[in-house]
């Protein structure tokens, strides 16, 4: 029996083969691409930067909230609540309530990595406004996600009748806690995801890498759309008390997230592939090369064009000696207007 203290016929309404399914099948994705990044940062660019550190962090925190999660269906998560088990109802409160940090930490730290990996992109310009508002963003991401974790932590009172339902106390509505956590969460997702764009708008000549970024970011703003899907589940919540779907999108979401922050990493890893089948020889290791910004970088705006000189190989015979049969040419140089000479 995979529900604890449950009958066959209870066990058979439970959705959690649904839910274990989906919640191994995101998990896998995660892995794959943290374990690409983790690829590249030890035999490609050789560089761990705070925004790989914050993607594994993410990664980390997200496989501890899904764990707690696929726990919680042995308890009764996916059967409606009527259904559940009160023998479990302790164990499941509890976990249910230690998992929400959890999941805002993910959240919050992959959000971090993308602003974390948008500073290192432009770290070498001269685009000091840019990246003023991109740590500000850090600063309002990392605000938003305390005060998420503290709503959701502290709306009983006294505290532990968030986890202990039996105490006397008064709590917060569920509808406007949900709500108004999702809609910060949100507003975080599109500072976070709107980086990107700010950073290679402005760009006049955007190669192929770049405008792939361009595409792959996109793809990006999935998570919030996850965050809109977690947010209408709220309705069911409070309606009838079952947070099932409130919590697998929260998996999927965060997943989602993780695999994103990793994205950029793809995008330099896919330019270094085609460089060494278009030039076997000329094989790159350094996959870090997302982080290069064409255009953008000091030595691009502070370097010297020499338009105006022409290299050419004028040759000049100024002195020739004869020494014990060999002959020998002394160099020199030669300026002219346009023209960079050698004369001999």
């Amino acid at each position: 029996m995979w529900v604890e203290n449950a009958s066959a016929e209870i066990e058979h309404d439970s959705r959690y083969p649904m839910f274990i399914c989906v919640c191994a099948v995101m998990v896998f994705l995660m892995t794959v691409a943290v374990a690409l990044r983790a690829y590249n940062c030890a035999w490609g660019s050789r560089r761990v930067g705070v925004d790989d550190w914050a993607t594994f962090v993410s990664a980390a925190l997200t496989l501890v909230y899904t764990i707690v999660a696929i726990r919680q269906t042995r308890l009764g998560l996916g059967l409606a609540v009527a259904l559940r088990p009160i023998e479990n109802t302790d164990e499941f409160t509890r976990l249910n309530y230690a998992g929400r940090p959890v999941y805002i930490a993910a959240l919050a730290t992959f959000k971090i990595a993308l602003c974390c990996g948008a500073l290192r992109i432009i770290q070498n310009t001269s685009r000091t406004t840019l990246r003023f508002v991109i740590k500000g963003f850090v600063v309002v991401i990392s605000l938003g996600h305390v005060a998420i974790a503290l709503a959701l932590m502290l709306y009983c009172r006294p505290v532990r009748k968030a986890w202990n339902p039996r105490i006397e106390g008064k709590c917060l509505s569920a509808g406007p806690l949900f709500y108004g956590t999702a809609a910060v969460s949100i507003i975080c997702d599109l500072f976070a995801f709107s980086l990107p764009f700010a950073i290679l708008y402005p760009l006049r000549n955007l190669n192929r890498d770049i405008a792939r970024l361009i595409i792959l970011l996109f793809f990006g703003f999935l998570t919030t759309i996850c965050s809109v899907v977690r947010m209408i589940q709220t309705r069911t919540v409070v309606q009838n008390g079952d947070s099932t779907l409130l919590i697998l999108w929260g998996v999927i979401e965060a997943c989602i997230g993780v695999i994103t922050s990793s994205i950029p990493t793809f995008n330099g890893m896919i330019s270094a592939l085609r460089k060494s089948r278009n030039s076997p020889s000329d094989a790159c290791h350094d996959t870090d090369e997302y982080r290069k910004l064409p255009g953008t970088g000091s030595e691009a705006e502070d370097s010297i064009k020499l338009n105006n000189i022409t290299r050419t190989t004028d040759i000049q015979v100024t002195n020739e000696q004869i020494k014990n049969g060999q002959q020998v040419t002394t160099m020199k140089p030669v300026w002219e207007e346009g023209k960079l000479g050698i004369a001999i």
